[in-house]
């Protein structure tokens, strides 16, 4: 499931190590699977967006979060996406979290689209 997914799907440490990323995470962001694990979280995280620590600190809290949030892509371009996070533990009782990150490029541009022409 986690291969035919059309959302990029990475597992993670709770300290931000990429442990595993999904094809489809490839494709959106440009990197490979062994790119994600060297660069980790801060390496595709856009660190400016004020959402982050809110994020960062509800899954600390709560053990999920939703939000939007910007990334980054290989090629520097920014990607607005919304990440769905929660926290579990695996076999031998490590906390891992699960990151599921919906591109929301199209979509977003579409309803700018829409509202520029409703304005014309």
């Amino acid at each position: 499931m986690v291969e035919i997914s059309l959302d990029a799907i990475l597992l993670t440490t709770p300290d931000g190590l990429i442990l595993t990323a999904n094809t489809k995470a490839s494709e959106i962001f440009g990197y490979s699977e062994e790119e994600f694990v060297k660069l980790g979280r801060s390496g595709i995280v856009d660190n400016k967006d004020p959402k982050l620590p809110i994020i960062l600190e509800e899954i600390r809290l709560k053990g999920e979060v939703k939000s939007e949030l910007t990334f980054i892509r290989k090629n520097g371009e920014k990607l607005r996406a919304v990440i769905s996070s929660r926290i579990f533990k695996d076999e031998k009782g490590n906390e891992m979290i699960i990151r599921i990150i919906r591109d929301m490029s199209d979509r977003l541009l579409a309803e700018e689209n829409l509202k520029e022409s409703e304005d014309h």
